[in-house]
């Protein structure tokens, strides 16, 4: 009687540790990858795809201080430079993958063309509709005027764009935007000046900003100046 019941026994056990082991299968590694678009002049935004696999969870970090645990973020580089970004992937157990890297070259602008602007007030403006130009002086050189167009103080806020724009390659100069009225054949009255520089504007989160503006705490001209960085 023992020995009749003794194979059936071993033969129980047998599929039991069988039917364990396969309830214990091992899952997947995770593994991190991942493309991007849109890299090039700051501010640059950049578009990231995320094609990991085995993962339900993600850490990136952008190399410039920046994180995300989006799954394709989009993110804005300010700065020129080489970022190395990084993307680690995490499976449901919270198990990590090894880190994927690529580095990613964002230009830094070296001018910026002055493309438009909207005046908003004026230190002394005139009496009625004149005609009036816009210069750009280096504050000893004139290097830029533009053809005359009417300005009306009542009008104000008024934009013009520059139909050939002018563009500033020394970010550290002192430029004025100056406007005129022109009184020809007699001496021209100058209505105001907007101060520029560029150097103000090409660090920080808000770097190379496609406008900027300019208040009227010096002597009463304020305007948006518009720019394309390049």
């Amino acid at each position: 009687m023992k020995k009749s019941v003794l194979f059936p026994a071993i033969l129980f056990i047998a599929l039991t540790t069988f039917t364990n082991c396969k309830k214990q299968s091992v899952a997947p590694t995770p593994i991190a990858d991942f493309s991007y678009s849109g890299a090039g002049l700051a501010p640059s935004t950049v578009t990231f795809t995320n094609s990991s696999q085995n993962a339900s969870t993600y850490n990136w970090n952008f190399g410039d201080g920046s994180n995300s645990s989006e799954v394709s973020p989009v993110h804005t580089y300010t700065q020129g430079g080489n970022y190395t970004v990084s993307l680690t992937a995490y499976d449901a157990n919270n198990n990590p993958s090894n880190a994927f890297t690529q580095i990613i070259t964002i230009t830094r602008p070296t001018s910026a063309a002055v493309t438009e602007v909207t005046l908003q007030s004026l230190t002394y403006p005139p009496s009625g509709a004149v005609n009036a130009y816009f210069l750009i002086t280096d504050g000893t050189n004139q290097l830029y005027k533009t053809a005359d167009v009417t300005l009306n103080e009542l009008s104000l806020p008024e934009s013009w764009q520059f139909t050939q724009p002018y563009t500033i390659t020394n970010f550290n100069q002192n430029y004025g935007l100056e406007i005129y009225q022109d009184n020809s054949p007699f001496a021209d009255t100058q209505l105001g000046i907007v101060p520029i520089v560029l150097s103000l504007y090409t660090t920080g989160a808000s770097a190379y900003p496609m406008s900027i503006s300019i208040p009227s705490t010096v002597d009463g001209t304020a305007a948006v100046v518009y720019l394309k960085w390049q």
